[in-house]
């Protein structure tokens, strides 16, 4: 893959994943150079914010400040959901039956 793929792969993810971009600019912080952190971060440094940035964006979605409202229900909780462990509940009440 060439620099320029690259770089524009990661300025995508940059403006789509928080998570990613914090990272970034904490590297840049550090004093490096936008072309350094264009060498330093992977692809594989993207899939894994991919993760991280769906599931605070899930997080956030839930926090309202006091006295606030939301107009819509806020997303399901995927990674932190009560149904998979009533349904590990209900399968270990099942097997001692």
């Amino acid at each position: 893959m060439d620099f320029l793929t690259k770089s524009m792969i990661l300025e995508a993810a940059r403006k789509q994943y928080l998570t990613f971009d914090n990272e970034f600019r904490e590297y840049l912080a550090q004093g490096n150079s936008f072309n350094g952190a264009y060498h330093h971060f992977t692809l594989e440094d993207v899939e894994q914010h991919k993760a991280q940035s769906e599931l605070q964006t899930q997080l956030e979605s839930w926090k309202t400040i006091p006295g606030g409202v939301k107009n819509s229900s806020p997303v399901r909780l995927t990674a932190y959901s009560i149904s998979k462990i009533l349904e590990d509940i209900d399968g270990q009440l099942s097997k001692s039956s």
